[in-house]
């Protein structure tokens, strides 16, 4: 399982596309196309169809029905996801090449995402910094266009780290029109769920079984240290990606802080460090799943399970929105990150004053 963005992908039904639906036409040609079958996905709560269009030689066409403004997925080759900004009786045109940014019109929508991308790629190799920028212009100029909800989504929420007032900021200008559509209602909930579990808040009282069926608390095993909490499950394909980095950070750090030598006279003391704790939360459902994962994957550090997964109200008072999830937490049981990437986690780490194995 993927990680889950509150960008949804709301694929409901599976229709084909023909000409007997009418109001919104969409034809074009994408050369380079290595599969005949492409995909157009609704995103956001406002086009709840998956429809598949067939494309000979690279063109195609199909006639959609959206209920009102929608914002749609074009997958291609596989893996490759555009947007298009649907209103009834448009003819949305596009042109271009695979592997390369699209040419699309038919809208205003359309037509300013194409500049906006083609300012991109007149960049050059533009940084980071340089495109949240240009992605900021666009979203505080244009408040009433769906347009400002993709870039919003894409440069800002779908960072390792999102920056939630920055995030607030942007969002405040937009109209009633974008203020009413489900991906902004989806998203305010979220920032309220994070602010009330973000940096520096206590995180919630757990106390969960592990593998021996004793009841393991933060208190009880890690008080006085660094703790690692990260959320997973068996059917989690990213998990099983980060297994590697995570049993990297427990053979480097020490679980107990190293005596610190009495000090000099007039010399400046260092910071004390810690130990650090590591603990993974299991949200399966199916408790044997979650035991020969464990034995499988050879998880050595604590490991305890939330026998109600999703639904459990330890995942609604940590504000879990997708597996895996990892917060760091000082020795006083206060929030230092979350979200944080398995590939980040080393370099976050050197951040803070914990004692490493020698």
């Amino acid at each position: 399982m993927k990680k889950i963005s509150i960008w949804l992908l709301c694929a409901v039904a599976l229709a084909g596309c023909g000409k007997d639906i009418d109001t919104t036409l969409v034809k074009g040609e994408i050369k380079g196309l290595t599969s005949d079958t492409i995909y157009l996905y609704g995103v956001g709560g406002l086009y709840e169809r998956t429809d598949t269009i067939i494309a000979d030689k690279g063109k195609f066409s199909c006639t959609l029905k959206p209920d009102t403004t929608s914002v749609v997925a074009l997958l291609y080759n596989h893996q490759t996801v555009y947007p298009l900004f649907l209103e009834k009786g448009n003819t949305i045109t596009i042109k271009g090449t695979a592997g390369e940014a699209l040419e699309v019109d038919g809208n205003s929508m359309n037509e300013e995402f194409t500049a906006f991308q083609q300012e991109l790629t007149g960049l050059g190799a533009p940084s980071e910094k340089v495109m949240e920028g240009k992605a900021e212009e666009y979203i505080l100029a244009h408040p009433s266009s769906f347009v400002s909800i993709y870039l919003l989504d894409t440069y800002f929420v779908q960072k390792e780290e999102p920056d939630y007032a920055k995030i607030k900021m942007l969002m405040d200008p937009m109209t009633g029109l974008l203020q009413d559509a489900p991906y902004v209602q989806n998203l305010k909930k979220l920032i309220e769920q994070i602010e009330n579990i973000g940096l520096e808040k206590p995180i919630p009282y757990f106390s969960l079984p592990n593998l021996k069926g004793e009841r393991i608390s933060r208190v009880d095993k890690f008080n006085n240290k660094y703790l690692i909490i990260y959320f997973w499950a068996s059917w989690c394909d990213e998990c099983q990606n980060d297994f590697a980095a995570l049993r990297q950070v427990n053979r480097t750090y020490a679980s107990e802080a190293k005596k610190v030598k009495p000090k000099k006279a007039n010399e400046t003391p260092a910071p004390e460090k810690k130990g650090l704790g590591l603990i993974g939360i299991s949200l399966d459902i199916d408790k044997e799943a979650w035991k020969e994962a464990v034995k499988k994957d050879t998880l050595s550090w604590e490991q305890v399970y939330e026998k109600q997964g999703l639904n459990s109200e330890l995942v609604k008072q940590f504000s879990i929105l997708k597996v895996p999830t990892t917060f760091l937490v000082s020795p006083e049981g206060r929030i230092l990150r979350r979200d944080i990437s398995a590939d980040s986690l080393s370099r976050v780490l050197t951040e803070f004053p914990i004692e490493k194995k020698r």
